[in-house]
């Protein structure tokens, strides 16, 4: 073995030690030196380097007579080794040294990067966190906004089936409505044909006698007929009104006993009191029948000679109204209590017969009127007034064969006879009864008057009452007026 390799051999130590750190072998040849894992610290470098030369010298000193050269190789190549060592220590402190102010620099970077680190993970955190955020926002405006589109949806729905239903009711109306024109153009036909066939019979003078029928039963098949036995019942019921109806009753009861007797209302508000109680008094005591019919609208006094009649009839979209007596009292209280009391009593006299027909009692009737109509004005469409018994029939036709077209010169005699000329008739008529004209037969003589008011306002002004009688009128526009 060479004295190198036996240096080296001894070093190997050493050489471990250098390899550990990474630093290649050929430093221990050179001599050079190389730093350990834990390298000593400066204080430590320098008080090795200070132990004296003296002590050292003298380890150092052979003891030749008792060391072998292998000896002393092996003390030389340790001396050398400390002495590396102490280098290495120096070295190594010196760069420690060096490096604490980079470690301190790194590990402040590394602070600066953990912190950046942790204010990007905060950043991150917050905006995933604000993100979510969006989205439930987003997500939650989503579902409100699928929620409105569903209400809308069902909304539209809705009104496409109502929509729909409104289009057939009005398919439905409109064939109802076809069906109904079809059978009235099949009526006015047969009527046109009839009543051409009646003119065609007729002169232009008078009605054949033998053609006008006076049946038992004027009510046949829903069909009521009306004879030239009528006498119209129109306007207020006034002074005068009762005088026109039963002279009337009189003079056909005269006539004939046994055919019917029509009273035909188109429209009466009501009126007199007394004169109303004078006709429903005139119908009772007929022997003739008297049929009342109500065409379009019957109310207070008017309904009352409706209700009382024996036989009475109405369309069933026609109007029957009963309500209370009303009164414009005047004078001291003792005149107005004794109206009062007057009033009472006309109320009942006349109300109790209704009421009995209804099947009532008067405080019954009167309470009803008002739990029906906030201001007592009870008023039905025929047919429910027919459930309420105050009319006898509900017909959907009714026929006037009285209503023919007559000239205005000349005078329809009662026993139809033929006359060359005009003077002819007249003085033949003037023998015996006159049947009623056109203008008699469906024209009540009226008793009201128009009148304007201070302000503009047109108004029926109605005649002064007579002693213990008082109006039993509809008026809820103020449309009739008592005058002064």
């Amino acid at each position: 073995m060479t004295p190198s390799q036996t240096r080296l051999a001894r070093l190997f130590p050493a050489a471990a030690l250098i390899a550990a750190l990474g630093l290649p072998l050929t430093a221990c040849a050179q001599d050079q030196v190389v730093e350990t894992v834990e390298a000593p610290t400066v204080q430590q470098a320098e008080q090795t380097q200070q132990t004296p030369v003296a002590d050292t010298a003298e380890a150092e000193k052979p003891a030749e007579d008792e060391k072998t050269p292998e000896e002393i190789a092996k003390e030389e190549a340790k001396k050398e080794l400390e002495k590396l060592q102490r280098e290495a220590q120096l070295r190594s402190a010196r760069l420690s040294a060096e490096l604490a102010p980079l470690k301190e620099e790194k590990q402040r970077i590394e602070a600066e990067l953990a912190l950046l680190n942790t204010k990007q993970q905060d950043a991150h955190a917050k905006a995933k966190l604000e993100k979510q955020q969006a989205d439930f926002l987003a997500s939650l405006r989503l579902a409100e906004m699928n929620r409105e589109m569903q209400v809308m949806q069902q909304q539209m729905q809705a009104m496409q089936t109502k929509l729909q239903i409104e289009q057939l009711k009005k398919q439905a109306e409109a064939a109802e409505l076809a069906a109904a024109n079809a059978r009235l153009a099949a009526q006015t036909s047969a009527l046109q044909a009839e009543l051409a066939l009646v003119q065609t019979k007729r002169s232009a003078a008078a009605i054949d006698k033998d053609e006008m029928q006076y049946p038992a039963q004027p009510l046949n098949n829903g069909v009521l007929t009306i004879s030239d036995r009528r006498i119209p019942l129109n306007n207020a019921i006034g002074n005068g009104t009762a005088d026109f109806v039963t002279e009337r009753l009189h003079y056909f009861n005269n006539l004939n006993d046994e055919a019917p007797i029509f009273i035909v209302i188109d429209k009466c508000p009501g009126g007199s009191v007394m004169e109303g109680y004078a006709i429903v008094t005139a119908m009772q005591n007929s022997k003739a029948p008297v049929h009342v019919v109500v065409k379009q609208y019957a109310a207070s006094m008017a309904a009352v000679i409706t209700t009382l009649a024996d036989h009475s009839y109405t369309y069933p979209n026609a109007v029957i109204l009963h309500h209370q007596m009303s009164s414009g009292m005047r004078g001291n209280l003792t005149q107005q209590k004794e109206s009062l009391e007057e009033g009472f009593e006309w109320a009942k006299r006349l109300a109790n017969p209704v009421a009995k027909k209804m099947g009532v009692t008067y405080d019954e009737f009167t309470e009803l009127m008002y739990k029906n109509n906030s201001d007592g004005d009870w008023a039905e469409f025929g047919d429910k007034a027919k459930e309420l018994k105050w009319v006898n029939h509900v017909v959907e036709d009714i026929r006037e064969t009285a209503l023919v077209t007559a000239p205005k010169s000349q005078v329809m005699p009662m026993f139809f006879f033929e006359a060359d000329t005009a003077e002819q008739a007249k003085a033949l008529a003037a023998t015996m009864p006159r049947p009623l004209t056109q203008e008699e037969l469906f024209r009540t003589p009226s008793i009201e008057k128009a009148v304007t008011d201070g302000n503009g306002n047109t108004y029926i002004e109605l005649p002064p009452l007579s002693p213990y009688d008082y109006y039993f009128l509809h008026n809820p526009n103020d449309r009739y007026r008592l005058a002064k």
